[in-house]
């Protein structure tokens, strides 16, 4: 094509494509869109920016994010050995190490809750009190995680940042519920009737609360586009929280105040403290090492 005839000049002689333009490759100016990473060539360095290709990698659904990650470093480890002098690949973003993160941020986040927890009530009520009380951390996070599973809600980096923040309000409907409790043995009653009637004169406060702390993040789910899809996991997961939580004051909690909690003297006598305590530790490490599996297994994205 550049030796193609144009025209002719004043003497005759024949003009070229080739010598009208300069023809020479080089990138796009003004370039519409390019990326520049920044980094230090040596640890005290100054900072430069390089010339760089962005190349992003999704996970499919339904994959596990700790194999996906193996799978993608191998890859990479592949491809650097067929790359030449003077082109190197950079990981900017690494998704599965932010989400391994997570998960051991919102499980010491759970041991502390339930050591804080315990500490606080028993300031205010009777050990035995706060160890039953301790249990309703993990059976909500339990039933929270089986939800999810089932409505295949998986772990990502919103759904563990939702239970991190549900942690916090997960403690309140037990509270009420053990008060009532208490305060019920406190006034005479037997211990079957106080471990149903204490949550059931409570239960339009617990109920309402519950609800208004559901509705706080409930308009989330009007964010517009991408950041509705990608922000809606937040109120979902607080309300199966805060749901399993209300549940389990009305069905677990109960039955656990009547088994571990005596009504005075007497009743203390019939099972010693010390083989209280052991049950109530051993049911809370039981279901820490349930949520942990579950989490290992569930994890993705």
């Amino acid at each position: 094509m550049l030796g193609s005839v144009v025209g002719l000049s004043q003497s005759g002689a024949p003009v070229y494509l080739r010598d009208i333009f300069e023809v020479r490759r080089t990138y796009e100016s003004p370039i519409p869109y390019k990326v520049d990473v920044l980094r230090r060539n040596q640890t005290q360095g100054p900072v430069r920016d390089f010339r760089a290709v962005m190349v992003a990698v999704e996970m499919k659904d339904g994959k596990i994010i700790g194999r996906f990650n193996e799978d993608v470093n191998q890859l990479v480890a592949n491809m650097k050995l067929r790359l030449p002098e003077g082109l190197e690949i950079q990981k900017l973003s690494d998704q599965p190490t932010a989400v391994a993160h997570r998960i051991h941020h919102f499980i010491r986040s759970f041991v502390e809750a339930v050591v804080i927890v315990i500490i606080i009530a028993l300031l205010l009520m009777d050990w035995r009190s706060a160890a039953v009380l301790a249990t309703a951390f993990p059976l909500t996070v339990g039933l929270t995680l089986i939800t999810m599973q089932l409505l295949h809600i998986p772990l990502h980096q919103i759904s563990i940042a939702a239970l991190i923040i549900a942690l916090g309000m997960l403690v309140d409907v037990p509270v009420v519920a053990s008060d009532g409790i208490n305060r019920a043995l406190h006034q005479g009653e037997p211990r079957l009737r106080a471990a149903w009637l204490g949550p059931a004169r409570l239960r339009h406060p617990m109920v309402f609360g519950t609800i208004i702390n559901i509705v706080a993040f409930l308009p989330l789910l009007l964010l517009p586009g991408d950041k509705g899809v990608f922000i809606s996991g937040l109120p979902i997961v607080v309300t199966i929280s805060l749901g399993a939580a209300l549940l389990v004051v009305d069905d677990f909690y109960p039955a656990h105040q009547f088994l571990f909690v005596g009504a005075g003297k007497r009743a203390s006598r019939k099972v010693p403290k010390c083989v209280l305590f052991f049950c109530s530790v051993r049911w809370t490490c039981f279901w820490v090492r349930s949520c942990r599996a579950t989490a290992r297994h569930s994890k993705q994205h």
